[in-house]
């Protein structure tokens, strides 16, 4: 086996987004994200046939702790152990050198891309869930590398027996002075610069959050409008401002379409309001009833004391686990 670098100005790029001649069941993901982007890896045959190909990523925002971390994005590996350990012995030669704590992945540059890997569970993929290969986290095992940040997914299937008559939260809410307002798609710029920058600020603590621009924001949510329900989008107005949302989906991958995924859920940190993450969802789920959905999935939550708060009081049951995965810089 031979290990290739490459850089991201290098003619071999193509190479290294394409992946051509490589086996798998998914797509290849070949939109490389240029932003930190150090160095790519493939592992190919003596006769040039791809077997793997990692991207490190040294994103300056990525710290813990005030340790810093270069992240491993854009894995893919045949179904092949040995193949894996090639691969990230290589990488660690290569970054013998550099003061760092040590690699998270997967992560494809930052957390506003793809991250994180299926852990635990066989309920069927949802829509905008990470897609891989099973063997993936196997594969990170053998590299050396563990579990280091825990992520999950939880349903509530009892959609059609919940919540009948008005939003429980609807007084007390309404007492300060906050509603609730549907998405009106004709206005959806100026509603996406609204929640975009309350978005930023938002995830601010968000383990490996980065900062970008409120223009690249919208890039990113732009290519879901076409598929964003007006009635699945909410935002809580104070004022005129929003101050908080919710931005859910239908389950795309579902075989009736009648399953939402819960997205985001975000709100204005700097008021101090209880209970505007619950006053959305329970909204969210008195409109799923309304249109014939059976179950919502609130996705990819990290798995701490607020999202298991919210699990308990709307009665869901896990339904998929998810691990950000960390492996230790070698010793030279």
């Amino acid at each position: 086996m031979v290990v290739l670098e490459i850089n991201y100005t290098s003619k071999c790029m193509e190479r290294l987004a394409n992946m051509p001649g490589f086996k798998s069941r998914l797509p290849v993901d070949s939109a490389i994200e240029p932003l930190y982007y150090d160095m790519g890896f493939l592992v190919e045959t003596e006769d040039g046939r791809l077997l793997a190909r990692a991207v490190v990523y040294d994103n300056p925002y990525h710290k813990e702790n005030d340790k810093n971390y270069l992240c491993i994005g854009y894995f893919l590996c045949a179904n092949d152990v040995l193949v894996a350990k090639t691969l990230i012995a290589y990488i660690q030669q290569y970054y013998k050198e550099k003061s760092f704590e040590g690699f998270v992945g997967p992560m494809n540059g930052s957390t506003w891309n793809t991250y994180r890997w299926v852990t635990e569970g066989k309920a069927p993929a949802f829509f905008l869930e990470p897609q891989h290969e099973s063997h993936y986290p196997s594969h990170f095992k053998s590299m050396g590398f563990s579990i280091a940040w825990e992520y999950f997914s939880a349903i509530d299937q009892d959609v059609q027996n919940k919540y009948e008559g008005p939003n429980p939260l609807d007084e007390h809410m309404a007492a300060l002075g906050i509603s609730i307002r549907r998405l009106d798609k004709s206005r959806w710029s100026e509603t996406l610069a609204a929640i975009g920058q309350l978005s930023l600020d938002s995830f601010k603590e968000n383990v490996f959050y980065s900062p970008i621009s409120l223009d690249e924001f919208m890039t990113k949510m732009d290519p879901l409008k076409d598929i964003i329900e007006e009635d699945f989008f909410l935002v809580a107005m104070k004022g005129g401002e929003i101050i908080a949302y919710l931005f859910a989906v239908r389950d795309l991958l579902s075989p009736d379409k009648n399953q939402l995924i819960v997205k985001t859920v975000a709100r204005d940190r700097n008021l101090e309001i209880k209970g505007i993450a619950s006053f959305l969802c329970f909204e969210i789920v008195r409109i799923a009833k309304q249109k014939g959905i059976h179950s919502i999935i609130h996705a990819l939550m990290f798995d701490g004391n607020v999202s298991r708060f919210l699990s308990r009081k709307f009665s869901l049951m896990t339904y998929r686990k998810y691990g950000l995965y960390f492996l230790k810089k070698a010793i030279v």
